[in-house]
């Protein structure tokens, strides 16, 4: 998996949060999706097995390579031009609280604040709650059981820093 990484099939990149979720995710990290068992991963044990053989087949496409090489392009750039640029939109008085939905039919209503706990970005996070970002928001309506806000992303997205920051805002 270390290869993986290191020369992205047969693309070089730096190791980056892109970079070590890619790896996490074929190496059966996460949670098991229906994609999972599309690909016919029945357990999480064979999840590794799967998504690995699924990127290969993707990267033995032109398209499935042009796609990821773009996406990992993207992700792949520093994160300093992307936090320069929500430094202007909220100097301009962009809502952090702006909800949108990725597709039209989702179920789920994002936010930056809550796009910023799920990439685990503490730095972005900061930046949008002390501009009006509220983590106490809910991807859809909360049941008894779970409650989808900034705590439930992080929480379920493993990002340490923001459920550690969030623990230490909520206590006096």
């Amino acid at each position: 998996m270390k290869w993986l990484t290191v020369n992205l099939f047969g693309r070089r990149m730096q190791r980056n949060q892109f970079t070590a979720d890619l790896e996490r995710w074929i190496s059966g990290g996460g949670r098991a999706t229906a994609q999972d068992a599309k690909l016919g991963a029945i357990s999480d044990t064979d999840l590794a097995d799967y998504r690995h053989e699924a990127a290969m087949s993707m990267m033995r496409k032109p398209r499935g390579r042009a796609i990821f090489e773009g996406v990992a392009e993207y992700f792949s750039r520093a994160s300093e031009d992307y936090i320069a640029v929500i430094h202007v939109l909220l100097a301009s008085k962009a809502n952090p609280n702006c909800r949108y939905k990725v597709e039209p039919h989702d179920l789920y209503e994002w936010t930056p604040t809550l796009f910023a706990a799920q990439i685990g970005h503490l730095e972005l996070f900061k930046l949008l709650i002390h501009n009006g970002g509220d983590p106490t928001l809910t991807l859809k309506k909360a049941s008894t059981f779970e409650n989808y806000d900034a705590m439930w992303i992080a929480v379920a997205h493993d990002r340490k820093a923001i459920v550690n920051y969030l623990i230490g805002v909520a206590s006096p």
